[in-house]
């Protein structure tokens, strides 16, 4: 069965789609000429001829369509019909054999239907295969969450898959099967990485530490700790000791060089003995002591320079290696050791007496030499990968996927046993189905064998000849056409050639008759008992109402066989712009204002440049009668023009009765009540155009309340008063639906419009 027809860019429909959804079993759909039924019948009959439309089919099983519309009576009305096959008499034995398998046949179509069901869903319930795609999509989720966590770090890695969730996700399913690589930590992988992507893949040089031996030597100097003195020997040492005045009289000496004999700070006379002593005191090994503490101020500061600049230029080569704050924490505290040492060296230097003792750098150099040593062995390594570089990029693309298998392993895992256990249900279910869909094959097959041994295009014959004469039509009829009972043509009752003389109403309505016995069989013998849909669009074209009201009872039939399951007729689709011929075939006295639950009502609509479908719960087609009625239910019905109205009703529905005396129904009042009905039916005895002099009545509130009651009462005393509750909507419990009136009623209601 169709649930859904959606049709754009065709014929007079605009890009905006139009949808008729839901579909049900009975599908009613008004709407002018030219407004776009036919293409709705056309979109039905062959989808596939409409790209920009389409079909949505009831577990996705197509069935066949009857279509009856412009285009069949064209490719159908010729010199010759073909044959219609239908079932005919037959043994017990093969009529058994052909239900048995058409039980079969239907048996199979359910379970075919039930398992596609739980494989592609209906309804609320997704489906396995959804289920199964909704799996997918969410675990796809999560390995892009997956990969934008360690995207950074590992993007050449993943090079080919950053743009697609699907992609990551399947080449993540793939290193989980097939991964041997071995696990390292994310530090590591990240170091790897680091130097296996590096931009150049030239060879670098190793780094050359510093060499710190002789500031390590100029610390462990003795000279530095060792108090220097003159000769202890000379008269003047002892006062020297005493007065602890070695550094003020060994500075005092260079002045004295430059003023003797005269003393540089009294300038007295010098005595010989006096600057004999002095240069005793200060004799060869003191002077030799004091240039190698010179010697040693000089050396110093030229490797304290010396070791400055080459600092400088290793924390440059060290940087990519090693953290900066770390580096500039071991430059800032070599500067330091080195210009503190430097200041106690120039202090021995000023004051020879002086025992120092420098500050150790071995701490610091120690610590220089170990970061070369680990830059020397990273470079080292670099310089391995590097003359190595395409399979050290594989291996690490391997320990990378490892560790994000290891690392996820978990919801891997979960994935992996959920899709195993819808795979296994979906395997399951697709070899029923192909075990069902094959039985239903070879039993359609049978079945059509079986027909053919009883099916007959002659019946065919039989019943549109019958039908043809019951309604008044024997000028004309159909036999089979010479040899070949599978062709059809239309003859006088001399024998000679109809099919060029009849009208086109005859043309049409013999066309029909033709259409309504094809959905009851097939125009070959193995179709005769397939599932089907019909499609009637606009079947009363060139019909005169006699003949219209014969289609009409045809396809109501059509629609009861449909509806109660009587056939194999599944749906159907009426598709019309008569107004009359709607309310014909959509008549159901046990309709609710609401649509039915197997009913679909739609109007079809030209605005502009494009064609609209709008659905709706109940039958918007209303007759000229039951509107005007409808103006009679109004709570406040219009006061200038309710006595035209009710006139309108009454004309109406007493001349279609006939037979009724009028005045033997105004006899039934008196007083006022019986002028007023005298008026109303003096207005249907004058004509729907006469001038009423004889009676002026000012319809005012209180006028249009009298009018409405003597209506109401002219029903009541006629013994019509179901008329009247049916039109109102009223029941003996006044709350019927208008729509649940008898038929015979409905059917004058009808012909008065």
């Amino acid at each position: 069965m169709i649930i859904e027809i959606s049709i754009r860019d065709t014929a007079s429909y605009g890009s905006d789609a139009q949808h008729i959804k839901p579909c049900k079993q009975v599908n009613y759909i008004y709407g002018a000429n030219g407004a776009g039924k036919t293409t709705i019948s056309r979109v039905i009959n062959n989808p596939d001829s409409f790209p920009n439309c389409g079909i949505v089919w009831s577990n996705g099983r197509e069935v066949s369509r009857y279509v009856y519309n412009c285009d069949f009576i064209k490719q159908n009305y010729r010199g010759t019909l073909d044959g219609i096959f239908t079932l005919g008499e037959s043994s017990k034995e093969l009529l058994d054999a052909i239900e048995k398998a058409k039980n079969k046949a239907q048996s199979l179509a359910s379970a075919i239907a039930a398992i596609r069901s739980t494989l592609r869903g209906q309804d609320d319930d997704p489906g396995k295969e959804a289920e199964l795609k909704a799996l997918r999509s969410s675990f796809d989720d999560t390995c892009w969450q997956i990969k934008q966590r360690h995207d950074e770090a590992f993007q050449n890695i993943f090079q080919g898959l950053r743009a697609s969730r699907t992609a990551f996700a399947d080449k993540l399913l793939y290193e989980f099967e097939h991964n041997q690589s071995p696990l390292g930590t994310i530090e590591q992988l990240k170091e790897k990485s680091a130097i296996v992507y590096k931009s150049g893949t030239e060879i670098e040089d190793l780094i050359e530490a510093p060499d710190f031996t002789e500031l390590k030597n100029i610390e462990a100097d003795p000279t530095l700790a060792t108090r220097i003195v003159g000769k202890g020997d000379v008269n003047l040492a002892g006062l020297i000791a005493k007065l602890n005045s070695s550094d003020w009289v060994s500075a005092g000496r260079a002045y004295w060089d430059r003023s003797k004999p005269h003393c540089p700070f009294c300038q007295e006379e010098v005595t010989a003995d006096l600057s004999k002593s002095l240069e005793d005191y200060f004799d060869e090994e003191f002077t030799a002591q004091i240039k190698a503490l010179d010697s040693i101020t000089e050396r110093y500061q030229s490797q304290c320079t010396a070791a400055s600049q080459s600092l400088e230029g290793l924390i440059t080569k060290l940087q990519p290696y090693f953290n900066s704050e770390q580096l500039a924490d071991i430059e800032g505290r070599l500067n330091s050791i080195l210009s503190s040492n430097r200041a106690r060296i120039k202090e021995k230097r000023k004051e020879p007496t002086l025992s120092i003792k420098l500050e150790q750098v071995r701490d610091v150099t120690d610590e220089i030499e170990r970061l070369v040593r680990e830059a020397n062995e990273l470079i080292s390594k670099q310089n391995v990968i590097k003359r190595n570089i395409t399979d050290e990029r594989k291996t690490l693309s391997g320990s990378v996927w490892k560790f994000i298998i290891e690392e996820n392993r978990s919801e891997i895992e979960k994935y992996l046993g959920a899709k195993a256990a819808l795979d296994r249900a979906i395997g399951k279910l697709s070899a029923r189905l192909s075990e069902c869909e094959k039985g239903y094959s070879e039993t359609e097959s049978e079945l059509a064998r079986l027909q053919r041994k009883t099916t007959s295009a002659q019946p065919t014959v039989i019943e549109i000849n019958s039908l043809l004469k019951s309604f008044g039509f024997t000028n004309f009829k159909l036999k089979t056409a010479g040899e070949h009972d599978h062709l059809y043509k239309l003859i006088r009752h001399d024998g000679t050639d109809a099919s060029d003389t009849l009208s086109e109403g005859e043309r049409t309505f013999i066309t029909f008759l033709y259409f309504y016995q094809l959905v009851r069989g097939s125009k070959s013998p193995e179709g005769v008992l397939g599932d089907r849909i019909v499609v009637i669009d606009d079947p009363v074209a060139s019909l005169d109402s006699d003949v219209l009201f014969i289609v009409s009872t045809l396809i109501r039939s059509l629609v009861e066989e449909a509806t109660q399951h009587r056939s194999n007729i599944r749906q159907v689709f009426v598709l019309t712009h008569n107004v009359y011929f709607h309310k014909e075939i959509t008549f159901d006295r046990a309709r609710n204002k609401e649509c039915k639950h197997f009913e679909t009502f739609w109007i079809v609509r030209r605005g502009g440049a494009s064609s609209t479908i709008t659905n709706y719960n109940y039958n918007p087609i209303k007759t000229s009668y039951e509107l005007l009625w409808a103006e009679v239910r109004k709570a406040t019905p219009a006061s200038s023009t309710i006595h035209n109205t009710l006139r309108r009703i009454i004309e109406n529905y007493f001349k279609i009765l006939g037979g009724i005396n009028p005045s033997s129904i105004i006899d039934l009042f008196e007083g006022r009540d019986k002028q007023i009905c005298a008026s109303l039916f003096s207005w249907v005895n004058d004509g729907s155009h006469s001038v009423y002099d004889d009676l002026y009545v000012a319809m005012d509130e209180g006028v249009v309340e009298v009018y409405l009651r003597v209506f109401r009462s002219i029903f009541d005393k006629s013994k019509h008063s179901e008329h009247y509750n049916m039109m109102m909507g009223l029941g003996q419990n006044e709350d019927l639906s208008e729509n649940s009136n008898p038929k015979h009623l409905d059917r004058l209601v009808s012909e008065a419009s």
